[in-house]
């Protein structure tokens, strides 16, 4: 399969997996006389003549172990299978950086990937670009901070993704499947192949680390309303600066004994550092520390101030609503986070979270909103 195709898929277990557990039923049935009708096999026909007849050609070691003839019905089960590794490496390769190399990374790259299905080669901080470029083929650069790399496309977007974002992106990415910087591997496995090889069982390594939304939802990861209780929720809180904000809203989980009272400057310095990144949506932030050692335990705070502040962003200042993320790893906080960012895109529950003066009916709010989109992506 691999030469007709001219790709080399030796190595790819999920294929393999994928296979094995539609084989065996199969045989089985062969054995059984139980036909499986394929209602999209002459469709199947027409989309993927290469992967059909390169199947056909190599099926015969299986027909000769049932001692039958295999249908086409079943051919087309097994051609959307390899038509779907195959079209997964064509993908374009995305290169994610963050001007933070935190959370915000890992959010923007699941969102890249569930949005658009494309392949990502790296999710890491703006010093860290460099290493990944050189290590294997990337052809499109999506960043949350400025960053310019000569002959690869970069984009500068919201880690929320915005509408005008999501615009961008989705010209950017038609640009890249169209011009010649898609990997192509040939038949005759030479030094250059195998290096092309290398970056594709790469790209699959790293895919399979950003997990899929649906899983994300219905996964074991803490929720936000586990998270953010009434006790961490501040309602008209009134400071003089972000500075004071931040202290206050970080001071919320230092009684509760989730972050060190070092965390609290460490989210300051890093504004300081880096500028008001974390503004991301217009009058929200979201601050963090890039230090997991100074956070005890995964929480988030929540406060609304009587009087907006400026952090100094150009676009979405001034800010009266700041949710402080807290987590001691780098995994833990990936639900938390996409619950938040679906939390922060409802203009509807943004105007709640503005105008409701009761800690608990902003608890039930998030609740509620939770829970539905876990309904929602479990069905």
């Amino acid at each position: 399969m691999s030469k007709q195709l001219n790709r080399d898929l030796t190595n790819d277990w999920q294929l393999f997996d994928d296979l094995c557990v539609y084989i065996l039923p199969f045989i089985y049935g062969q054995e059984h006389e139980i036909i499986a009708y394929n209602p999209y096999t002459q469709e199947i026909k027409i989309y993927y003549p290469q992967i059909f007849d390169a199947i056909r050609s190599n099926i015969i070691p299986i027909e000769e172990y049932i001692g039958k003839k295999i249908k086409d019905d079943a051919i087309g089960y097994m051609t959307l299978h390899f038509a779907a590794t195959l079209e997964s490496q064509n993908n374009v390769n995305i290169l994610v950086l963050c001007g933070s190399g935190f959370a915000t990374a890992n959010l923007l790259s699941i969102k890249l990937k569930a949005m658009f299905n494309v392949n990502i080669v790296g999710n890491v901080a703006l010093h860290a670009a460099s290493d990944i470029i050189n290590e294997c083929r990337v052809d499109l650069i999506v960043t949350t901070a400025p960053f310019i790399y000569n002959g690869i496309p970069c984009i500068m977007v919201n880690p929320l993704l915005t509408k005008e974002d999501i615009t961008l992106l989705r010209e950017a990415i038609e640009k890249c499947k169209n011009s010649k910087q898609k990997l192509s591997i040939l038949s005759n496995y030479n030094d250059t192949d195998n290096f092309c090889i290398k970056e594709v069982n790469d790209f699959d390594r790293r895919n399979k680390e950003i997990i899929p939304l649906g899983h994300i939802y219905n996964s074991s990861l803490q929720s936000l309303d586990q998270v953010l209780s009434e006790d961490r929720i501040a309602l008209n809180v009134e400071v003089n600066n972000w500075q004071d904000a931040i202290r206050y809203c970080g001071g919320l989980l230092l009684k509760k004994g989730d972050i060190q009272e070092e965390c609290i400057e460490s989210m300051i310095e890093c504004v300081n550092q880096k500028g008001p990144y974390i503004v991301f949506w217009k009058g929200i932030a979201l601050p963090h520390s890039e230090r997991y050692d100074l956070s005890n335990r995964l929480s988030v705070g929540f406060i609304r101030l009587k009087n907006p502040v400026n952090f100094g962003h150009k676009k979405n200042d001034p800010v009266d609503l700041i949710f402080i993320l807290a987590t001691p790893n780098k995994k833990c906080h990936v639900k938390v986070m996409m619950q938040l960012s679906d939390l922060l895109s409802d203009d509807n529950v943004v105007t709640r979270l503005r105008i409701e003066e009761e800690t608990n009916k902003i608890v039930n709010l998030i609740t509620y909103v939770c829970k539905q989109k876990m309904l929602l992506l479990g069905n």
